[in-house]
């Protein structure tokens, strides 16, 4: 979910608490949040709670939580990404990576209760021993695959197979799912042998791809016109192990899509681009289905007068009182970082000078904690050389103009402050940072908008990337359809031609209140990088509407190869 990276109009209260996870004396974090919306905790071995957010680090020992309406998306060190769907537990028995998936090295998990959906990584691959997912039903072990496994109840476990093959195995029987196997799909219970089905039961069909019946490399061969089908097979332990039949292993990466959310991982197939995991949205037919939230984001509430400036160390009086009531955003982009954790945006300070500070509180506006969650990271521009400034900005009408420009931190870094109660605490940045700033428009105003419109005149692109940069008008495009009766937003796409680079990414998504939440469509979305052939793309974007009446929107974006992330390209644009 791109906004929960761009956190748009952060709502700052500041109170007592600790932004970060206590850190563990001695003790390497198992992993890392990318994203968590909804209440998402994590519990040590001795019951204590504590809340997850991006970038929060999880330990060999806790257990994952989700509440209802709520999920989570991890990476752990070897790469793998594990997404946790709503009310689930996910327990990290025992993790450790220190050698690169060698010896020692182990991954050992247990689905407690709920659903997950992961992409193996290092340790998976190097020693499929090593790695092993428990359930009350089944143990998971794979090398180098996709799947999901989500238990219907604690008797019934239910699996897809969606890139490579792996095993199912218990006391009563064994089959094989996915590459060269009969089925992809497979129920497994106590003291019965596992049965194929042709079609994902209802507890796996909100995961099943769009536009897909089967996973890759699976074949649906009717057992009978039932869609539950028999695989005969061998008595054995309850077990889930890769078949490794009909794969090609190689250090690639692909992608999980759960929602609006886009994960990126070591692990793919290198020969074809991995299928999209866009959960499927639920019709009229799902009688418990609330209708998608449409998100207010535009000019914040003041905050409360007696707040004390001294809250959050970072900001000095005169900044506190303009943070207060700045109607301004600003976004960053980092040049060459994580395509989902280098994202900022949030309200800014000194719109219209070339050294913006920019917040972010790490939760999007569609999330119950934005509007009162504590600034996470404050970026300046330290001592960063200034490359580039728009003067005079691009004016969209009387009021809205917009600024842009990049820090050069590649000798002086540009700074994130990240501790409210030290403001010397600062990770460094050696990297260019490309920045906007705006005024948005008001919701109200976006709200009130009928009709269909097309955006589709760049009239600003500034940004770099591996190509050589720099980015312009001249070799950035884009186009985009929003349906101001739906929300849909359609037919989005950004073509960039930057030195030998040929990018082409494809978007879609819907209006929130003044912010286009779209994502990346990691399926059709592709980069040439001569002489490399044609590469799998994922990343992220932030637009907004800005203007009197929303007639242009602007923003940032991060693209990556998925199976090498040193082929990247940023930037930030504004289109008519």
């Amino acid at each position: 979910m791109p906004f929960a990276k761009f956190a748009l109009l952060s709502i700052i209260v500041l109170a007592s608490v600790s932004l970060s996870a206590p850190a563990r004396a001695g003790t390497a974090p198992a992993g890392q949040v990318i994203v968590a919306s909804g209440t998402v905790e994590a519990l040590a071995p001795g019951g204590e709670a504590r809340a997850l957010r991006r970038r929060s680090p999880f330990y060999s020992g806790e257990t994952i939580r989700t509440a209802a309406a709520s999920e989570v998306q991890l990476r752990f060190a070897d790469g793998a990404l594990l997404s946790l769907r709503a009310d689930s537990e996910f327990r990290v028995d025992d993790y450790r990576y220190e050698n690169d998936g060698g010896a020692g090295d182990r991954s050992v998990s247990t689905l407690i209760k709920g659903g997950l959906r992961t992409i193996t990584g290092v340790i998976g691959k190097q020693d499929p021993q090593a790695y092993q997912v428990k359930t009350p039903v089944a143990t998971i072990g794979v090398r180098g695959t996709h799947y999901e496994a989500v238990l219907e109840s604690p008797g019934s476990l239910v699996l897809a197979a969606w890139r490579g093959g792996i095993r199912v195995q218990n006391e009563a029987g064994t089959m094989d799912l996915g590459a060269g196997a009969d089925y992809a799909f497979a129920r497994a219970e106590a003291a019965r042998p596992p049965r194929g089905l042709l079609v994902p039961p209802p507890a796996l069909a909100i995961g099943t791809p769009v536009g897909r019946t089967q996973p890759e490399g699976a074949t649906a061969t009717a057992a009978g016109d039932d869609a539950d089908g028999q695989a005969p097979g061998d008595a054995g332990e309850a077990s889930v192990t890769a078949s490794g039949e009909g794969t090609t292993e190689a250090s690639a990466e692909q992608t999980v899509t759960t929602g609006a959310d886009t994960l990126t991982a070591d692990g793919a197939a290198a020969d074809s681009v991995p299928s999209s995991l866009t959960y499927t949205t639920l019709t009229a037919d799902c009688g418990t289905c609330t209708p998608p939230q449409q998100i207010v984001v535009d000019q914040p509430a003041d905050l409360p007068a007696d707040v004390p400036a001294s809250a959050d160390l970072r900001f000095t009086s005169a900044e506190w009182d303009a943070l207060q009531t700045t109607p301004h955003l600003g976004i960053g982009v980092e040049a060459g970082g994580d395509a989902f954790l280098g994202f900022d945006g949030g309200r800014v300070l000194y719109h219209g000078t070339n050294s913006p500070v920019i917040t972010d509180n790490e939760y999007g506006p569609h999330e119950p904690e934005y509007a009162t969650a504590p600034i996470v990271d404050v970026i300046r521009r330290g001592n960063a050389a200034v490359d580039a400034f728009s003067l005079p900005p691009y004016t969209v009408d009387a009021g809205y103009a917009v600024y842009w420009g990049t820090w050069n931190g590649n000798i002086d870094p540009f700074e994130i402050q990240t501790d409210a109660s030290d403001p010397t605490v600062k990770e460094l940045i050696y990297a260019p940072y490309h920045w906007l700033t705006l005024l948005p428009t008001d919701q109200t105003v976006i709200a009130a908008r009928t009709g269909s419109v097309s955006f589709s005149n760049v009239v600003v692109a500034h940004g770099g990337g591996s190509g050589g940069g720099p980015l312009s008008p001249a070799n950035v495009f884009f186009t985009a359809g929003v349906n101001f009766d739906s929300g849909a937003i359609t037919s989005g796409a950004i073509n960039i031609y930057n030195g030998p680079e040929a990018w082409n990414v494809y978007f879609s998504g819907m209006v929130r209140g003044s912010v286009l939440d779209v994502q990346v469509d990691p399926v059709a979305s592709t980069v040439m990088a001569s002489p490399n052939p044609v590469q799998a793309v994922d990343g992220d974007i932030g637009l907004v509407f800005t203007g009197s009446n929303g007639q242009a929107i602007a923003g940032g974006y991060m693209f990556q190869a998925i199976s090498d992330p040193a082929t990247h390209v940023e930037g930030v644009l504004v289109v008519e």
